[in-house]
């Protein structure tokens, strides 16, 4: 918080955050370009990165740019604004966003006690550069935003703090939308003054997020080190000039830029159920989120000179255009290479009723594992149905 008479530090910070499915690391930096009587301006420089493949087998890296600007509105209340840019890599594909955001703290302190109350609101909108969910990778910056609110608590150079966040992603022509909440309580430990500028601390934290793609909330960790660059003193005996800076919270749904995506089917149906469950022979897939995708078998995909009706048992390939399955095994052409596997199954698969004039089948496939050389298919056929 802007304190009159007093500058604020610069830092640099180390985290590490695990859950039960991937292991990340975050450096940060912050640097103070411009101090007033009652408000700054910081420069704030990131890295983001995994330290192993996550659950989808993919891990990332990103490098953030942003400025923080502060002001003292009371002398118990400081807002503020940012502005980030985060340009990173997820599974071998560069992928960017833009993200805006504010926050405002209120602090009471009981100086008779040597302690302080706070309270903290947020949030943030995030912008990436394209629709990145066109090529359905498993993660993703989205459109999206988030919001939280806490509660802090200082005494003898501890803190605590618990904070509650909602977080919402739209959805977009090929992806679901995203949202949940997440519940953190993180502590500081601030007296290294022996060792380390005033402000330095170490950082633990516990926190439970909850989203719409998975049934169980996930458990994660963090640890921490922020270490000070300077804290004003010209010899120990000094009072520190420097005030300790406010964490800006961000990307807080799952702790980086890029956000899970959740594939729709790829064209909608009216298609009763009626499950086959053929499987080519290469494996169901094992995809961790729940691809459906649609091979629409209509007449613009009818190869030339085919007649009618065809019987049930009429393979795929002998009604149904190379072209078509083509599109069909390598996500509606949107990049990726086609699958082989899933061509050949999809051609060789029976059609389960009777095709005739006028009528459109829909054949639909399930667990598609798309990755970068994989010519595994992951396809388990669901179902076939004739609508008439």
């Amino acid at each position: 918080m802007p304190d009159a008479g007093r500058g604020v530090a610069g830092d640099v910070n180390g985290r590490i955050t695990g859950t039960e499915h991937e292991m990340a690391g975050r450096l940060f930096g912050r640097l103070p370009v411009l101090q007033e009587r009652d408000w700054y301006l910081m420069l704030h420089g990131e890295l983001d990165f995994s330290f192993d493949d996550d659950a989808f087998g993919n891990d990332h890296y990103a490098a953030t740019l942003g400025a923080i600007y502060r002001r003292a509105m009371t002398q118990q209340t400081a807002a503020g604004i940012n502005v980030f840019v985060d340009l990173g890599e997820y599974g071998e594909q560069s992928m960017s966003q833009l993200s805006l955001g504010f926050e405002t703290e209120t602090v009471w302190p009981d100086e008779a006690e040597g302690e302080s109350d706070s309270w903290h609101l947020g949030g943030n909108l995030y912008l990436p550069f394209e629709d990145y969910t066109e090529t359905l990778p498993a993660r993703a910056p989205q459109l999206g935003g988030d919001l939280y609110t806490g509660l802090g608590t200082d005494w003898d150079f501890q803190r605590l703090e618990t904070t509650l966040t909602g977080f919402y992603y739209t959805d977009t022509d090929t992806a679901e939308a995203y949202y949940g909440g997440a519940l953190d309580v993180a502590y500081r430990y601030y007296d290294l003054e022996d060792v380390l500028p005033v402000g330095s601390h170490l950082f633990a934290g516990v926190g439970l997020t909850y989203d719409n793609f998975h049934d169980d909330a996930e458990l994660r960790g963090e640890v921490g080190l922020t270490i000070t660059f300077d804290d004003g003193r010209d010899d120990g005996g000094d009072v520190p000039r420097y005030e300790r800076v406010a964490e800006v919270r961000r990307n807080l749904a799952t702790g980086s830029p890029f956000i899970p995506v959740e594939p729709t089917p790829m064209w909608a149906s009216s298609a009763a159920p009626g499950a086959v469950g053929t499987d080519f022979g290469c494996g169901p897939g094992d995809a961790p989120f729940g691809m459906d995708f649609q091979l629409d078998i209509n007449a613009a995909y009818f190869a030339g000179g085919v007649g009618y009706p065809q019987s049930a048992g009429t393979p795929l390939g002998a009604i149904v255009t190379p072209e078509a399955l083509d599109n069909a095994c390598s996500l509606g052409g949107d990049g990726l290479s086609p699958f082989a596997d899933c061509v050949a199954g999809l051609a060789g698969f029976p059609l389960a009723e009777e095709v005739i004039g006028d009528s459109t089948s829909f054949v639909t496939y399930t667990n598609l594992k798309p990755g970068p050389g994989q010519n595994d298919c992951g396809v388990e056929i669901e179902q076939t149905t004739t609508i008439g």
